[in-house]
This record gives structure tokens, C-alpha cells and sequence, in this order.
């Protein structure tokens, strides 16, 4: 009975030891890995360090190393401008058990930069614009990014811009083919969603030359209503004399040859 349990005890050391020896390996080796991936990264040869920052999630997910790889693993993809993957990625970081406060900071920022980059130009679908505001007026408000409002803020401006510029060249498109209505509406859509925009002025002046084709006072009475929320005030002062200066009764093109 001594001697099974002498056996017992023996074998337990062996693989005590032999697991603690294994550890110790497999800490070495991560550690290795994950310098060599680090490297190539730093040397800005994303595609391979990509490789390798994956290979150390994959083959040790319990190491001190796994999270830190799936943050460079996004930093990779964004580099390399695939940043829908880069948004897989970083989100993967954000939802692990372990996070640097700073590579968290950096993930909701370059999150913000990817989303602001899938938008498409203005005559394409803008789905993945309204996504984008949605998004970075979320991050806007996030306490740990308050150093980057400014940035997040001129990206909303950028997007919101790009809606507006839509919704001004459908105006004039349905102008061309003589929809004047539907021009108006679209006119009248940016004046009252997109009023911090480059396309704003612009508008509210196009639209009172629409309301002025029936009625030209109907024309100053939009102008003046607007008056404050020009965003230049020189460019009211250009819209209330031409406004001014038009002859009554004329024809549509006479009208519509002004349109800016």
C-alpha cells in the first residue's frame, strides 16, 4: 500500500512539473511570437504581421498576448483599408475579458475613422452615411474621447454635408426635367434638416426663386423668414436684391436661369 501510494505521489511530480515546464515553454514562445509579430507591424508589413498576431490568438487564446493581438490584428485590417473587417476586429477587442485603456481609446477613435470612410459619394447609397453619423454621434459623447471632439465633429459636418449635397443635386436634377414641385420639396427637405450646412444658403435662396415664380412677394416673405439662419449674412444681402430686382409675370425660364 506505502509503495502504490509512493508510485502515486511520484507521478503526480512528473506531471506537475512536466504542465509547470510546458507553461513556462508555451509563456516563452508567445512571447517571442508575439515580438516577431510586433516587428513585422512596426515595419509596417500588415499583411504578415496580420498572419501572426492571428496564429497567437489561435494557438494560445488563454496567453497574456491573445487580447493584444486581436487590437493589432484590427490596426492590420485598418491599415491595410479594409475597414469593414477593421470594424469586426476592434468590436472583438472591445467585447474581450482584457483591455489597455489606451488601445480602447484607440479602438473607438479609428471605429469612428472607419465608419466615416465606408461612406460612399453623395450619388450612391447613402445608407452607410447615416450609419456613420448614427455612430460617431455615439463616440462623440463618450467621456474617453472628449480630446478627439473636434475630429469627430468635423467628420459628422463632412457627412452631413454630403447628404445635403444629395438632396441639392436632385433639386436641380428634377429642375432639368421640369419638376419644379418636386424640386421644391427637395429644396425645402435640405433647408430643414441640413441647416448647418455649405448647401443651406444656397437653397433657401433657390427655393424662394421657386416661390416666386407664382408669387414673387410669396419669395421675400421665405427669404425673410429665413434671414437668421443664413449661415453668411453677405449671402442673405445677394438674395433680397435679387429677389427684389426680378420682374413679375415672367416666364419660368426667367426664373429658373437664376437658379444657383
Amino acid at each position: 500500500m506505502v509503495k502504490i501510494s509512493k508510485l502515486f505521489y511520484i507521478l503526480f511530480l512528473i506531471f506537475f512539473f512536466s504542465c509547470a515546464s510546458n507553461k513556462i515553454d508555451n509563456s516563452s514562445i508567445s512571447q517571442a511570437d508575439f515580438n516577431e509579430a510586433l516587428d513585422k507591424y512596426n515595419a509596417g508589413k500588415y499583411s504578415a504581421s496580420r498572419e501572426e498576431f492571428l496564429s497567437i490568438i489561435y494557438n494560445n487564446p488563454l496567453s497574456d498576448h491573445a487580447n493584444d493581438s486581436q487590437f493589432y490584428v484590427a490596426e492590420c485590417d485598418y491599415n491595410l483599408g479594409d475597414y469593414r473587417q477593421a470594424i469586426l476586429e476592434y468590436n472583438k477587442y472591445l467585447s474581450s475579458p482584457y483591455q489597455r485603456v489606451p488601445f480602447v481609446m484607440k479602438s473607438e477613435l479609428i471605429l469612428c475613422r472607419c465608419y466615416y470612410k465606408l461612406s460612399l459619394e453623395y450619388n450612391k447609397d447613402q445608407s452607410g452615411t447615416y450609419l456613420a453619423i448614427e455612430k460617431l454621434q455615439y463616440y462623440l459623447e463618450k467621456e474617453n474621447l472628449k480630446d478627439y471632439s473636434s475630429e469627430i465633429e468635423d467628420m459628422i459636418v463632412s457627412l452631413r454635408n454630403k447628404l445635403a449635397k444629395k438632396d441639392y443635386e436632385t433639386a436641380k436634377l428634377y429642375i432639368r426635367v421640369k419638376e419644379y414641385e418636386a424640386a421644391e420639396i427637395y429644396f425645402m427637405n435640405l433647408i430643414n434638416e441640413y441647416y448647418d450646412t455649405d448647401y443651406f444658403d444656397v437653397s433657401v435662396f433657390d427655393a424662394s426663386l421657386m416661390k416666386s415664380i407664382k408669387n414673387k412677394n410669396d419669395g421675400l416673405l421665405f427669404l425673410k423668414d429665413n434671414k437668421e439662419a443664413f449661415i453668411n449674412k453677405d449671402n442673405y444681402i445677394e438674395a433680397i436684391n435679387t429677389i427684389n430686382s426680378l420682374n413679375e409675370n415672367e416666364k419660368v425660364d426667367y426664373y429658373i436661369k437664376l437658379i444657383k
